[in-house]
């Protein structure tokens, strides 16, 4: 139903019925995953989610058993030509970057060649962004954000536009605390006493703060300052002075 509302060619679609005896388990399954994508042409492998298809004769969280179990993998897709997106979720630690939230051990992204984490928007609006974390294959790019929408009674991704959000932005608390986003504020109210500011200014000076960007955007929203382009670029306005 998913993919007839997002207008898929279901006939390119093929969904391996794995029954409990027959679940494919990394490395040793790969021959036969190898076999299916020859047999079908096939042109991307989704694996949803990754630990799931990992033997549990491996340990995730150790770097030499992850790349034991899925280098097979990695040397079936360079010799087939198929894409392979794997999918896995966050762990429940915090304070720590985006490159390091997957669950089990980091070699699962020194493995791939490109990784990009999913995750609500800070405004909270139900929009959600799609963040590069790593990114072998081209330059970075940017940001993507998207909302799910249903159409036909099945979730169907909507697609807008890019934004300035990192993924490191994504991982941080959604609300910051009281103190951190009131010395943000009282920051930001100070830096823009004098007049408008270069947005680039505004956003190196409260780095070295040590004010985070998703932290300063709040601060920025709740302050009601603006930004507005000119020839030069971006300026943070204060409201009363943006208006």
């Amino acid at each position: 139903a998913a993919l007839d509302a997002a207008e898929a060619d279901v006939s390119r679609v093929h969904l391996l019925d794995w029954t409990s005896a027959t679940t494919l388990q990394l490395p040793q399954g790969t021959e036969a995953l190898e076999g299916h994508i020859n047999d079908f042409g096939a042109r991307l492998i989704v694996l949803d989610t990754l630990m799931s298809f990992v033997s549990g004769h491996y340990d995730s969280h150790r770097d030499q058993d992850v790349r034991r179990a899925l280098f097979p993998l990695v040397q079936a897709a360079e010799a087939t030509g198929v894409t392979v997106l794997a999918l896995r979720h966050l762990n429940k630690a915090s304070g720590m970057s985006a490159m390091n939230r997957g669950m089990g051990s980091i070699a699962f992204n020194a493995l791939a060649r490109s990784v990009w984490h999913a995750g609500k928007h800070p405004n909270n609006d139900g929009s959600m962004v799609l963040s590069p974390v790593k990114n072998n294959l081209s330059a970075m790019p940017k940001s993507r954000t998207y909302r799910i929408e249903e159409r036909h009674n099945a979730p169907v991704v909507a697609w807008n536009g890019t934004c300035d959000l990192e993924a490191d932005d994504l991982v941080v608390e959604q609300r910051a605390a009281p103190s951190a986003l009131a010395e943000a504020e009282e920051w930001l109210q100070d830096a823009l006493a004098e007049g408008q500011r270069p947005a680039t200014e505004i956003e190196e000076a409260a780095a070295e703060a040590g004010i985070s960007k998703a932290t300063l955007r709040r601060a920025k929203k709740s302050l009601g300052v603006t930004a507005k382009r000119f020839e030069n670029g971006w300026v943070w306005i204060q409201g009363a002075q943006g208006a």
